[in-house]
C-alpha cells in the first residue's frame, strides 16, 4: 500500500519528530522539496512554511498543531501538504528516506 500524501479519506495519526535529528531528516525529505517553503530556501528573510513553525511550536495534542504531519498509510511519516517544487522535481520515495530513522 503506497502512501498519498493527499488522500483525505483516513483518519491519520498526528506526527511529531521525537528529537531534532529525526525533525531535521523529516524536513530534509518533506520540506526541503516541497514548493511550499521554495521562497524561504531562496532567501531566507522570507518567510517559510507556516507548518514547519507550528510543529516547532505547538505540542502535538494542541488543537493548532498542524494536521499535515501525520503517519502515513505505511507507518511513516508524511506532510499531507506536500507539493513537488521546480527546483526538486524528482519523485520522493518516502519508504526509502524514513525506513533507516526508524
Amino acid at each position: 500500500m503506497a502512501d498519498d500524501p493527499h488522500n483525505t479519506m483516513m483518519e491519520r495519526k498526528p506526527y511529531r519528530p521525537s528529537n531534532g535529528s529525526e525533525g531535521e531528516a523529516f524536513m530534509c525529505t518533506w520540506c526541503a522539496k516541497c514548493e511550499r517553503d521554495r521562497a524561504h530556501r531562496e532567501d531566507w528573510s522570507v518567510d517559510g512554511c507556516p507548518i514547519i513553525v507550528a510543529t516547532m511550536a505547538l505540542v502535538i495534542d494542541d488543537p493548532d498543531y498542524p494536521k499535515e504531519w501525520v503517519y502515513g498509510a505505511t507507518g511513516y511519516p508524511i506532510c499531507t501538504a506536500f507539493t513537488v517544487s521546480p527546483d526538486h522535481p524528482e519523485p520522493l520515495d518516502h519508504n526509502a528516506v524514513v525506513r533507516p530513522l526508524l
